[in-house]
């Protein structure tokens, strides 16, 4: 049985031990080339999507211990939403002196608490929706937030094919009903995204939209 209290226990214990494990030669890149855009790659047109998104707002949700916007990416303000963002700072700089957190604004609030915030750019929310409390609640945040235009990069496992650990939680087998649920709040699909794990491990969901 998910309790999301013990979920987040348990994030917090893997990710502890996945930052002292295997961090460490991610973060030394990045302290020496904070100017790459990895991020641009997961679109099909990565020069369209830097151009649109330039000077914009961007929110990473559910990021985890390393976010996707520790990058720049031309934007002007860059937004981490993560229950747990504050303890993985906290790890990070105990141990290498600084953090992928720096230079970020960092919300430590669960993602299903609404905030008052637009995001005009782009919103990641990448291997998160299966650990949450409310998956619908925070969907529909994410709706709010968004402007005409605002890219969405999304993934995530909806079914896990053995027995869920405690830090995760089972959504539903059918995809279909996630794309009506995109595109009821006001996103319009524009592509897939390379698979992000083996077919024996879970059925997964994910892929790029905009805000109509």
């Amino acid at each position: 049985m998910y309790n999301y209290n013990l979920a987040q226990r348990y994030e917090l214990d893997w990710q502890e031990e996945f930052i002292k494990a295997h961090l460490k030669p991610e973060f030394e890149r990045w302290m020496k080339s904070k100017t790459d855009n990895p991020l641009a790659s997961w679109f099909t047109d990565p020069k369209e999507f830097l151009k649109y998104t330039k000077g914009k707002t961007g929110l990473d949700v559910g990021c985890g211990s390393i976010p996707m916007l520790r990058y720049p990416c031309g934007l002007s303000d860059r937004f981490v939403l993560d229950p747990l963002a504050y303890d993985y700072k906290r790890i990070q700089t105990s141990i290498w002196g600084g953090s992928f957190f720096d230079n970020l604004f960092v919300i430590s609030r669960p993602a299903e608490e609404f905030l008052t915030i637009k995001v005009d750019g782009v919103i990641i929310f990448r291997n998160a929706l299966d650990h949450a409390d409310d998956p619908l609640k925070i969907l529909y945040n994410l709706s709010q937030y968004a402007q005409t235009g605002c890219y969405l990069l999304f993934w995530t496992d909806l079914w896990h094919n053995d027995e869920p650990d405690p830090g995760h939680k089972n959504i539903t087998r059918c995809t279909e009903i996630m794309d009506i649920i995109l595109a009821a709040l006001g996103w319009e699909f524009q592509h897939t995204i390379p698979a992000q794990r083996d077919t024996n491990v879970s059925l997964e969901y994910g892929g790029v939209w905009r805000k109509l």
